[in-house]
């Protein structure tokens, strides 16, 4: 957990758990008013909902009163046809995760390995037949395919006999399958020694950034310098989106400086290469 926590954010990882820095937010007065519409994180937080209802065998008529009397959805008849159009949303995306997970129950694994002379340990789940399974209602992010990455690696390490060795990664935009790697312990611990460097000081990775760099590279449609430039574009924002650079902790760690330069190109290059290589739509 400690792993995946630092390469979500390597900044704030640093400035909580080696620095106990903790930045202040201010938390948002609650609505005085019911929603007229779902959004952002109202709108997701009642599709994960509804997604944990339907794969737990629930049906989903039975939660719309429960979320109805939360206040959760727009009132009357606008929020019964919003209910409706995401019930049936959900229900072809739960179809679409009842096929991979199967009929078992699925394992959890216990994890005590040694990796290039660091000891690594934690509880990976939900491992089914066909592999381990994450998942979201929502459009896949590259933090979604690096902490999947990082399971996968693992599991490739420690498999034994019939363990899967191969792992799926389900969004609303799209559905990955990642194949088994040969190479999972060199992966694994160049990961390792970037946390050990990332202990001492801030590191040039920003998962965002980094995996729109390393992806226009990884298709070879742009050079080094194009790809740079597409990176500092989801860096800097626009005014449609918000840019990776406005997050405080990596604002706090490197100003206002441009921090995407040579480091930020090799560690991005050497975390996602070997992830873009070993993944593949389903």
């Amino acid at each position: 957990e400690k792993l995946e926590d630092f390469l979500s954010n390597p900044a704030k990882f640093i400035l909580q758990k080696r620095l106990k820095i903790r930045l202040k937010f201010d938390s948002p007065l609650p609505p005085d008013q019911e929603p007229a519409v779902l959004k952002g994180l109202e709108a997701y937080n009642v599709d994960q909902r509804l997604l944990k209802a339907k794969l737990s065998g629930m049906s989903l008529e039975s939660v719309y009163p429960i979320l109805k009397a939360e206040g959760l959805l727009p009132h009357g008849s606008v929020g019964a046809v919003e209910y409706e159009r995401r019930s049936m949303d959900i229900d072809e995306f739960s179809h679409l995760i009842g096929g991979l997970m199967g009929d078992g129950s699925p394992q959890w694994v216990e994890v005590d390995t040694n990796v290039n002379g660091h000891r690594l340990w934690g509880r990976i789940g939900e491992i089914y037949e066909r592999g381990l399974i994450r998942y979201r209602f929502a459009d896949l992010r590259a933090r979604d395919h690096l902490r999947l990455w990082l399971y996968h690696l693992v599991i490739n390490v420690i498999a034994e006999g019939a363990m899967p060795v191969r792992s799926f990664l389900c969004g609303r935009d799209s559905q990955w399958m990642y194949r088994p790697v040969e190479n999972s312990q060199e992966y694994l611990g160049k990961l390792i020694e970037l946390y050990i460097e990332g202990l001492k000081r801030p590191v040039k990775f920003f998962p965002e950034s980094s995996f729109v760099y390393a992806s226009k590279l990884k298709r070879g449609t742009q050079s080094g310098a194009q790809a740079l430039q597409s990176a500092k574009r989801v860096w800097e924002g626009s005014r449609y989106n918000r840019g990776e650079m406005e997050d405080d902790y990596f604002r706090l760690c490197f100003g206002e400086q441009d921090p995407l330069d040579g480091e930020f190109a090799e560690i991005s290059i050497e975390v996602f290469s070997p992830l873009l290589a070993h993944r593949e739509k389903i």
